[in-house]
């Protein structure tokens, strides 16, 4: 999700900025500010609440950032145009992208918390950091092979909402019956 949400970020901010360094720049900054703040926040998340539920619940979180980052790209992108090429690809990266980014950010060390194996520690974290990097090569050749060229960047942006929420929201509901049960 993190390379389909730069990729198509991309896209988004062409139309007022081009494809320029800027743009280049202001989304890989904002891509790494935003992992590295979820990163610290999620390890900290999942000490306090470890196990799917909180996990699932800031996957669907995220899902739902990226809905809302689709749905506000015209306003934003119109005031961020008025701040001037390098403020505006900054400011619009990001209020569209860091929400989402910060969040997907977040699961990383949350994973790794409700999937640990104390016994088998390096291939649990292993495995759980080869997983979203095979992910990124599927999703980046996703994005730019399928979806890009078949479909237009709003509909890219809500499949991939879809496709991140989907889960985390059927775990939740079931796991709410479950518990009424």
């Amino acid at each position: 999700a993190v390379m389909v949400v730069e990729i198509l970020g991309s896209r988004v901010l062409a139309p007022s900025f081009g494809t320029t360094l800027h743009v280049w720049s202001a989304l890989i900054t904002v891509t790494l500010a935003a992992l590295a703040v979820g990163y610290a926040v999620g390890g900290r998340v999942a000490d306090r609440r470890p196990g799917l539920g909180a996990l699932m619940t800031v996957m669907a979180c995220a899902g739902g950032a990226l809905l809302l980052s689709d749905l506000i790209a015209r306003p934003v992108l119109s005031a961020a145009y008025d701040a001037g090429m390098v403020s505006g690809t900054f400011m619009a990266a990001t209020l569209l992208f860091l929400p989402t980014l910060f969040l997907l950010g977040m699961l990383s060390p949350m994973a790794v918390r409700a999937a640990v194996n104390h016994r088998h520690l390096g291939a649990s974290v292993g495995n759980l950091y080869a997983l979203p990097t095979i992910g990124s090569v599927a999703s980046s050749l996703l994005v730019s092979l399928l979806l890009i060229p078949n479909m237009t960047v709003h509909t890219a942006f809500i499949s991939t909402a879809v496709a991140l929420a989907i889960v985390p929201v059927l775990y939740l509901l079931f796991a709410a019956r479950k518990r009424a049960a």
